[in-house]
């Protein structure tokens, strides 16, 4: 009977060390967390268009606050939220007490009249900006679209119908990596089988659908560059089937047949 009182004292031994050990365990965390892991430093990295204490000020991170207490979801939603042209922030903690947060900011690449207003967008039809007037960057394409259903700072726009954007960015794609991209000045994807682009005010290139549109690219530079097309003549270069591209020059006309909308 000794020997199971003394196991039994054991057990409520080891059960009380276990014990007192969780609550110096949790007491000592509780001590890091908030009086030895605080935020002292605030750390911005890949900014270029916004200041680091303009993104500081956004996220909401108030210095001497314990560092595992910043939510970084919280602190992304704030800063894209003030910040359109960011589209990507990550937050870093670098023990003991600093906080890097790296943003990544996107290009902007056309701007498209919408609904009477005038939107910057990205190669990803996200909306940087927006406003009456239209956007005095000449190196910013006209970008027509189908119709919007939505525009938001922040967001990619909404079509009508959803589906429809992927042939877009597809388009975008193809045309920024192509050796004529610097001088498009028009891209309407108002149809996603009569897509189209305008050259210097000179050149009208049919596309017809995003399929083989590098390639497409590459014939268009092609007859460009060739002596098909006379100095000064403006010209439809239709490269809707690449292999059997055709040109039809006309001084007097007119690129964009698009209504002022």
């Amino acid at each position: 009977m000794s020997n199971i009182k003394q196991k039994r004292r054991r057990l409520y031994a080891v059960l009380i060390c276990l014990i007192l050990c969780s609550v110096c365990v949790l007491i000592l965390g509780a001590i890091l967390h908030n009086f030895v892991f605080l935020t002292e430093k605030i750390n911005v990295e890949g900014n270029i268009r916004y200041s680091a204490d303009d993104i500081i000020a956004a996220s909401e991170i108030e210095l001497s606050s314990p560092i595992y207490s910043v939510n970084k979801a919280d602190v992304k939603n704030r800063i894209m939220l003030a910040y359109p042209y960011i589209e990507k922030v990550v937050v870093k903690r670098d023990l003991p007490s600093d906080l890097t947060i790296i943003v990544t900011e996107s290009d902007p690449l056309c701007v498209s009249k919408i609904h009477g207003e005038y939107f910057v967008l990205s190669d990803e039809l996200r909306v940087l900006e927006y406003s009456k007037e239209k956007h005095s960057e000449d190196s910013l394409i006209e970008l027509v679209l189908p119709t919007v259903k939505r525009a938001m700072l922040g967001e990619r726009i909404e079509l009508f119908v959803e589906s429809e954007d992927k042939y877009i960015t597809d388009a975008l794609e193809k045309i920024k990596n192509s050796t004529i991209f610097e001088k498009i000045k028009l891209v309407c994807v108002e149809s996603k089988f009569d897509i189209y682009a305008i050259y210097e005010d000179m050149y009208r290139i049919e596309f017809g659908s995003v399929k083989d549109m590098d390639v497409k690219l590459e014939v268009a530079a092609a007859v460009i560059n060739s002596d098909k097309l006379e100095n000064g003549i403006k010209a439809v270069i239709d490269v809707t089937d690449p292999k059997e591209a055709t040109v039809i020059s006309n001084r007097d006309m007119e690129l964009s047949f698009l209504d002022e909308k």
